[in-house]
C-alpha cells in the first residue's frame, strides 16, 4: 500500500462525498482519501461541486500519506503545471489588466485574469477619495473591470490590483480645487451616525460631522437634517490634507447665535422656555 500511495503519484479515484471544506473519494474498497477544497484548482472555488460530482472517476495525486493514521490527502491541480510560476512574466508592476469580477467581498474585489489566476481589489484601492462601503452597489460579479496591477508576488500567489490608480490622484492639486471658506452645494452620498458624506467634485467629498449641522440643535442622528441624495449647501471648513479629508459645515453658513446668547443670559437668570425634545442619554 505504501509504494502505491507514495506522494507525487497519481492514483485513480471515486468522489463519494462533497463537503464545503473538500471531496471524499475512494481510492479502492477500504481505503479512502481527501482532497481539500484547496486542492481542486490553483485558482480559487467556492465548492467541490464547482469541479467534481458524487459518482465520478477522476485522477489525483497523493500529497501527503501519513502512516500512524492512514490518511491520504490528495489533489487535482497538482497534475497540471502551476500557472503562478509564469505570473512574474504576464504581469507587471503598472500594467492595465482587465478581467471579470468573480467574487465581491467586504474588503474587495477578487478579478480573474486569466484561468486559475485571480488578482484582488482592495477597498482602499478603489477610489482615491470617496468613501467606498459596500462594494455591490458599485460592482456586479460576471462584469468585466479594468485595473493597474500594484503588487505581485507568485510565490504567496497574489496580484493586487487598484482602480483609484487609473485616474490621477486629486490630492495632488487640492489647492486648485477647494479652498476654506468656499460655499459649494452637492449631493449627499452617505449618511452615517457620526455626519454625511457630500460630493465636492466628481471624484472627491467632504464631510460633515454631526455638531456641524447646527449651531444650537442637538441631533441624535444626521438625518435629522438630512438624507442621502438631498443637495445642500455648505462651507468649506476646514482641509486636512494629511488625513485626506475635507471638513464642510453647514451651521457656518450663519452667525454663530451664541455670541447674542452670551450677551443677553447670566448665570442664575431664571428663564422660561418651551420643551422640545428628550434623549435618552
Amino acid at each position: 500500500m505504501e509504494s502505491k500511495y507514495r506522494v507525487g503519484n497519481s492514483v485513480k479515484a471515486e468522489i463519494r462525498n462533497l463537503t464545503n471544506y473538500g471531496a471524499f473519494v475512494e481510492l479502492e474498497p477500504g481505503i479512502d482519501g481527501l482532497i481539500h477544497i484547496t486542492d481542486f484548482s490553483w485558482g480559487r472555488i467556492n465548492h467541490p461541486s464547482e469541479i467534481v460530482e458524487i459518482g465520478q472517476n477522476i485522477n489525483v495525486q497523493v500529497i501527503d500519506f501519513n502512516k500512524e493514521t492512514s490518511r491520504i490527502s490528495l489533489g487535482l491541480k497538482q497534475l497540471v503545471d502551476n500557472p503562478w510560476e509564469s505570473i512574474p512574466e504576464k504581469f507587471k508592476v503598472g500594467d492595465i489588466v482587465k478581467g471579470e469580477i468573480v467574487s465581491i467581498m467586504n474588503y474587495g474585489i477578487f478579478i480573474e485574469l486569466e484561468k486559475g489566476i485571480e488578482g484582488l481589489i482592495h477597498i482602499s484601492e478603489v477610489s482615491w477619495t470617496k468613501n467606498v462601503q459596500n462594494l455591490q452597489d458599485s460592482y456586479k460579479v460576471g462584469e468585466s473591470l479594468e485595473s493597474k496591477v500594484l503588487f505581485v508576488d507568485s510565490g504567496e500567489q497574489k496580484i493586487s490590483l487598484g482602480i483609484k490608480q487609473l485616474s490621477d490622484d486629486p490630492w495632488e492639486k487640492i489647492s486648485d480645487l477647494v479652498k476654506v471658506g468656499d460655499k459649494k452645494t452637492g449631493s449627499v452620498n452617505k449618511v452615517t451616525k457620526f455626519g454625511a458624506f457630500v460630493s465636492l467634485t466628481d471624484s472627491l467629498e467632504g464631510f460633515v460631522r454631526t455638531t456641524d449641522f447646527h449651531w444650537t440643535k442637538n441631533p441624535s442622528h444626521p438625518r435629522e437634517f438630512v438624507n442621502e441624495g438631498d443637495s445642500i449647501e455648505y462651507l468649506v471648513f476646514e482641509i486636512l490634507e494629511k488625513e485626506r479629508k475635507v471638513l464642510l459645515s453647514l451651521k457656518d453658513l450663519s452667525e454663530n447665535p451664541w455670541e447674542s446668547i452670551k450677551a443677553k443670559f447670566n448665570s442664575g437668570d431664571k428663564i422660561k422656555g418651551s420643551f422640545e425634545k428628550m434623549n435618552d442619554t
